[in-house]
């Protein structure tokens, strides 16, 4: 096996993918962070590496064992309750930075945003939880223009400021409701808080490159340099090519699972900036948009080998595959069982052929 597929199978493994953990929480700490753009299919990212399924992670929004936020690059991730704070308070930056200029050609001065929150903390005060729209509306009554999408980066600021955090979800929408009451528990780190960041992700995302961290975190090169000079006693690495890669434990137990369905966006596929292990770059394309749409891939042996996609009618769900080249015989096979395991998750009747 060459040493670039033994990479690729290393991550499955540090990824927790079909690992079936007991704990939710446990595996979002594990993680870090895990991206959560598309809110159905990131609720399959964790129940593909816990077995859970998707109507208990919902209950999991609604307790607060678990926070969808903006909290890096800017995009949407799932944080535990106990993490968001640290997190935020070394990416916050990085991100007001990234939209600086947006925010400035969209009027959002620091006076307009400041009005904006406290008419959102009055609003959320009042009614414990409220969706998007019903913010939108409220903030509309006042006379706030949203056009040009103003209302994603009015809430996107108010997440920054520890003001809103998310609350339940409404069908496959998320709600929005305090941030101090919802997060009490905070874990503080005791070291460089870039440094924790860094080990969280070379623990669940691992062998890595520090290009595809600072990638993943929106962090400054200096700030991921001095993270990997204040743990690199901790952590081992490999030569793959030209680049190094970090790690913190070299598995040598196979998996005893070799096909997996990954959902759009998943952190195997979106959290390194060079994807060649797995995924060829002439096939790159059909993984990956050029406008950064991330589908739901194929993992076979630790190789992207195609996507997938998923319709909910009712009580079924009706799934298609699209093979890079073509599937063989057990391959199909494997696939099979992945979505039966996929409409269980869901508990709907699977319908696909292939």
């Amino acid at each position: 096996m060459s040493l670039q597929k033994e990479v690729a199978l290393q991550r499955i493994i540090n990824h927790r993918i079909g690992s079936d953990l007991k704990s939710k929480s446990d595996l979002i700490r594990h993680m870090g962070a895990l991206q959560a753009q598309d809110l159905p299919m990131s609720l399959w990212a964790i129940g593909c590496r816990t077995g859970k399924l998707d109507a208990a992670l919902r209950k999991s929004f609604a307790s607060g064992e678990f926070i969808r936020t903006h909290l890096m690059r800017p995009t949407w991730h799932i944080v535990a309750p106990s993490d968001i704070e640290w997190i935020i308070d070394i990416t916050a930056d990085r991100i007001r930075s990234r939209t600086k200029t947006r925010r400035k050609q969209l009027g959002l001065t620091p006076k307009f945003l400041d009005r904006c929150l406290k008419m959102i903390d009055e609003l959320l005060l009042g009614k414990g939880e409220c969706d998007r729209n019903d913010i939108g509306e409220m903030l509309k009554r006042h006379k706030i223009d949203l056009a040009d999408n103003r209302l994603a980066h009015i809430l996107m600021e108010a997440e920054l400021d520890k003001l809103v955090c998310s609350g339940k979800i409404s069908g496959n929408r998320q709600t929005y409701v305090l941030y101090r009451n919802r997060v009490t528990d905070i874990f503080k780190p005791d070291r460089n808080p870039a440094a924790e960041l860094l080990k969280r992700f070379l623990s669940s995302h691992g062998p890595a490159t520090l290009g595809d961290f600072i990638w993943w975190s929106g962090l400054t090169i200096t700030l991921a340099k001095e993270a990997l000079e204040e743990i690199r006693s901790e952590l081992q690495s490999v030569q793959v090519n030209e680049s190094i890669m970090w790690f913190v434990q070299w598995h040598e137990k196979m998996l005893p699972q070799e096909m997996f369905l990954l959902p759009a966006f998943d952190e195997f596929v979106i959290a390194y900036k060079d994807r060649a292990i797995f995924l060829p770059d002439e096939q790159h394309s059909k993984a990956v948009s050029r406008n950064g749409v991330f589908w739901p891939v194929i993992l076979e042996n630790g190789q992207a080998i195609g996507t997938w996609k998923r319709k909910i009618k009712g009580g079924s769900v009706h799934m298609e595959f699209f093979p890079f080249d073509s599937f063989s015989r057990e391959t199909r096979s494997g696939i099979r069982e992945q979505a039966e395991i996929f409409a269980a998750f869901l508990e709907k009747e699977l319908q696909c052929a292939i």
